[in-house]
């Protein structure tokens, strides 16, 4: 019961936020958007030095700060200067740690799945 509730409350969240979630989510579909998010993780770049690491053009980079931009996940400092927002640093703290969890609980259940092939094995040489 607590369950469907919780899920309920997720799902209105969910409806409520959608188009913001949709952009964030579309803003991180590409690996070169994500690329630049990691990139200034390290500090605020200048567009020069974001093109040269991604082996972009100008035209692509624009677009893609642009768009990361419009997800609050960057912020254009000053003239060619861009730097990550405290928005884009939770999102990918959020990612990296479900993202975590997922591989933990996967290896969890490889186990417990190993654990009880063994143990049928071994009951079936028994019988």
């Amino acid at each position: 019961m607590n369950s469907n509730r919780s899920e309920k409350i997720l799902q209105e969240k969910l409806q409520s936020s959608f188009e913001e979630i949709i952009l964030i989510l579309k803003s991180l579909g590409t690996p070169n958007r994500l690329k630049i998010l990691i990139l200034l993780l390290d500090g605020p770049k200048i567009f020069q030095e974001l093109k040269e690491a991604l082996d972009l053009g100008s035209t692509a980079l624009s677009n893609h700060l642009s768009l990361l931009k419009k997800a609050s996940l960057i912020d254009k400092i000053h003239h060619g200067y861009y730097r990550i927002t405290n928005n884009g640093i939770e999102y990918l703290q959020g990612f990296v740690s479900a993202f975590e969890e997922t591989q933990t609980n996967e290896a969890k259940e490889r186990e417990i799945l190993q654990r009880k092939q063994m143990m049928d094995s071994f009951l079936n040489r028994r019988n």
